[in-house]
């Protein structure tokens, strides 16, 4: 009888191994499935995102209207330099804060003058702060640091930009900062500049640096604004859509 019962109880004992075999061989061949789905899933994705990775034509397209319109915005203001700054994010700072950094890239000069693109690179937002926030924040809150008002401008009639904000600065009535001295070092007497915007959100700005000598004049401050302001209008826009039309949307056509 114990013969039969440690029998029975042994082959019990078989069986529960085999459905927990069985049992753990359908969870893998369940999971193997999955892994399966999500590699045949990633992979294309992968490969499309290294295709976008290289420059096609239409990048190519997108930098030269931007430069385009850096050549006529310097020629007809008559800056030094003419540029494009963008913001992006490296890293965090601990807890949880982004990194914001801004760099230049797109940068027309002066015959003479010098290229300073190469220097800012990665440049920490934080560390020139008083020169970006009026831009964001439509307000002005430093020494030399000044908006211009748009109602104004000689291009309102086609303006149609989220961010009017463009920005007047000063360095000789700058405060001691960081700001002061990079501007300083490079021979910059006078910045104007326009925020690009994108959903209510400044991703950029559009500037000209004047270096020979500060730019007093109202009317030529005046002047240089509209320009500008109206130069950050439709580079936004070239920025924002890759596959842009050749020709701008009516609302900011040149007049």
């Amino acid at each position: 009888m114990d013969d039969l019962m440690a029998k029975a109880s042994g082959e019990f004992w078989v069986l529960i191994g085999s459905g927990i075999g069985i049992a753990l061989a359908a969870v893998l061949l369940a999971l193997m499935g999955a892994v399966r789905d999500w590699l045949f899933n990633l992979v294309p994705q992968l490969i499309g995102k290294l295709k976008k990775s290289y420059p096609d034509r239409k990048d190519a397209e997108q930098n030269q209207r931007v430069y385009t319109e850096l050549v006529e915005m310097r020629a007809l203001t008559d800056a030094d330099r003419s540029y494009v700054l963008r913001f992006h994010n490296g890293n965090e700072f601990l807890p949880d804060n982004p990194v914001w950094k801004v760099s230049c890239t797109h940068e027309i000069v002066k015959a003479g003058v010098s290229y300073e693109s190469a220097e800012l690179q990665g440049l920490l937002v934080s560390r020139i702060h008083n020169l970006i926030d009026s831009l964001i924040t439509g307000q002005s809150s430093y020494p030399g640091v000044k908006l211009v008002d748009c109602s104004k401008c000689q291009f309102k009639s086609k303006c149609d930009r989220e961010n009017k904000h463009v920005v007047v600065v000063q360095v000789d009535e700058m405060e001691n900062s960081f700001g002061r001295f990079l501007l300083e070092s490079h021979n910059i007497k006078t910045i104007v500049q326009s925020g690009m915007v994108n959903g209510g959100r400044v991703f950029g700005l559009v500037g000209i640096d004047i270096c020979d000598a500060k730019l007093a004049d109202d009317e030529m401050i005046r002047e240089a604004a509209d320009r500008v302001c109206r130069t950050a209008e439709k580079i936004q826009y070239f920025l924002q859509f890759k596959n842009a039309p050749a020709s701008v949307p009516p609302s900011i056509k040149n007049q």
